[in-house]
């Protein structure tokens, strides 16, 4: 480990590149590199204690420690102290852009699209409050006279004299990243009051990811350099499609040319704070959150609500969630959609304090999710607030960020030796246990690569960077399916889940994928074959969503099940 001057920066770290110096300058901001798999991760952080420089980023990120580190030297802790150092993943594929970050403009120019229940709210609560930040309010929708509508509307707001409202500006599609901060205020699906009861913000996602993905594909497309905020429901997991998307070539693949972790972020905590609050104010035995309290996660299932940090009480904490929690389904109880406080609570209002540079609850990435937590933006970018936490409550946050990686499968194609291992793995445990599944001998390369599953097929499955499964997916399969031409429908096989992921409804996330891969390729249907007589497979399978397609004997006697799904 040693300092170095490279390109005009005070760089720390083993290998890092350019002139040694003798010593650390007393003034200069200190960068400190470190190395992970890039968009796993913050990719750069201010460093407020000496502790992040070596902890593993996770729960534990979120926690005050301001014990010294051992091997960190005086001086560069003196620095730490001084709030002089920030963190530079080195294994970014862009890492020296990180050296500098873009100073904002004093005022911003926001645009903000769809103009729906939520967003035309929004935009009223920018309009009306936020004139110190913002520059100007663009506005898209691509419904008739909505935008014409709103700019009408909200331009006749204002006093005799003159409040010095920000203007509202009507945009194109095409000019929707010309702006400082892109509000996505859009949803293909929003539940009706009729819904009242689950997660109703789940259920959105698999129809809003692909919306949300396709405007992260368009900021990589115009080399957005500006903050890109997710408000649509659900709003972690969208945020987090919106940022691998934005990072995918035209193969599909990861290549880190996208939007940086740090210009992406979620807008749905801030509501569950004020709700809190609100029962807060209306129950004596919450009284402790209004000066102590804090939400972390997501604003539905997995929440978090600390009754107190100090005082922490665990019964207290978990009621005060449930009531924050379920608050959107009590105001579907009175007949009307909950959309007011959450534009204004989460939207406008932390959107502002977020501008300001000033503490507010909305979503960061950290350790491969976006997690809700109270951050605010600095000049050395996104600052997490750090607590002394009990156990009790660091446990809570844990399995929320657990369940939060949980939601989407990550799958990585065309890696044969890694799919085919895990393969042998469950097959293996499964014989052992008296199981009918494939032998050894027909898990090799040699007798799985073939003309239709070439190693491209091979799929490997993965959550928060943990194999979860893997198996064969292909476009054509005239062994089962001999009428059928290729590209009508997309071909599973060898589905194999790893024990640690068992009942945790992997083959329901890799179907969700897969439905993806349809839509890009025109696919109608999902297919795929059992044995007949396999009852277990079967109950899955139907229960999936599957039919029974057709029967087919073989000359050894076995008969096998061919299932379709239309997508």
């Amino acid at each position: 480990m040693g300092y170095y001057l490279y390109k005009n920066h005070v760089l720390y770290g083993e290998g890092a590149p350019g002139k040694p110096l003798d010593r650390l300058p007393e003034e200069e901001e200190i960068l400190c590199l470190f190395r992970r798999k890039p968009l796993t991760g913050r990719e750069t952080f201010p460093v407020t204690a000496s502790a992040q420089l070596t902890a593993a980023e996770g729960p534990e990120s979120l926690t005050a420690n301001g014990e010294s580190v051992p091997g960190i030297p005086a001086d560069l802790e003196e620095a730490v102290r001084q709030g002089r150092a920030r963190a530079v993943n080195a294994d970014h594929p862009r890492w020296e852009e990180l050296l500098d970050l873009p100073h904002p403009p004093e005022k911003r120019r926001v645009h903000l699209l769809a103009l729906g229940d939520v967003g035309s709210t929004l935009a009223l609560g920018l309009r009306l409050l936020g004139g110190d930040v913002l520059s100007a309010i663009g506005i898209c929708d691509l419904r008739p006279n909505v935008a014409e509508r709103w700019e009408f509307e909200l331009n006749q707001i204002n006093t005799p004299a003159g409040a010095g409202l920000p203007p509202v500006e009507i945009v194109d599609i095409h000019h929707i990243f010309d702006c400082d901060v892109f509000l996505f205020c859009a949803s293909r699906f929003v539940p009706d009051t009729a819904v009242k009861t689950g997660d109703v913000r789940m259920a959105q996602y698999e129809l809003n990811r692909e919306l949300a993905a396709s405007y992260g594909r368009m900021a990589r497309e115009n080399h957005f350099q500006g903050l890109f905020c997710v408000v649509s429901d659900p709003v972690d997991p969208l945020c987090r499609a919106v940022l691998l998307e934005s990072n995918k070539n035209e193969a599909g693949e990861l290549d880190g040319q996208g939007l940086f972790p740090h210009q992406v972020r979620g807008f749905g905590l801030g509501v569950m704070n004020a709700r809190a609050a609100y029962y807060a104010q209306k129950d004596p035995r919450f009284a402790d959150f209004l000066t102590d309290g804090r939400t972390f996660g997501p604003h539905g299932e997995g929440l978090v609500v600390a009754n107190s940090i100090r005082r922490y009480d665990g019964a207290l904490s978990r009621e005060l969630t449930e009531k924050t929690k379920h608050a959107n389904l009590d105001m579907r109880e009175l007949g009307y959609k909950p959309y007011v406080a959450p534009a204004l609570s989460s939207g406008a209002l932390s959107l502002l304090l977020c501008l300001r540079g000033e503490w507010h609850c909305s979503s960061v990435f950290l350790d491969d999710i976006f997690m809700g937590v109270r951050n605010r933006l600095t000049e050395k970018g996104c600052e997490v607030e750090q607590l002394a936490m009990p156990d009790a409550l660091l446990d809570r946050i844990r399995e929320t960020m657990a369940e939060l990686k949980m939601v989407e499968l990550d799958v990585a194609a065309g890696d044969a030796d890694n799919a085919i291992t895990v393969m042998r793995e469950v097959s293996r445990w499964g014989r052992e246990r008296g199981l009918r599944l494939w032998p050894e001998e027909c898990l090799t390369r040699e007798a799985l690569v073939t003309e239709e599953a070439g190693p491209e097929s091979f799929c490997v499955g993965a959550f928060g960077g943990e194999t979860a499964c893997a198996f064969i997916l292909q476009w054509q399969d005239r062994e089962w399916w001999p009428n059928a031409p290729a590209g009508e429908a997309a071909y599973l096989h060898k589905l194999c889940v790893r024990r640690d992921f068992a009942g945790k409804n992997v083959p329901a996330k890799v179907l969700d994928y897969i439905k993806r891969e349809c839509k890009k390729r025109g696919a109608a249907a999902i297919r795929l074959d059992t044995a007949w007589d396999e009852e277990t497979v079967k109950n899955i399978y139907l229960r999936l969503g599957f039919e029974i397609a057709g029967r087919k004997e073989l000359p050894n006697g076995r008969v096998m099940a061919l299932y379709e799904m239309k997508v």
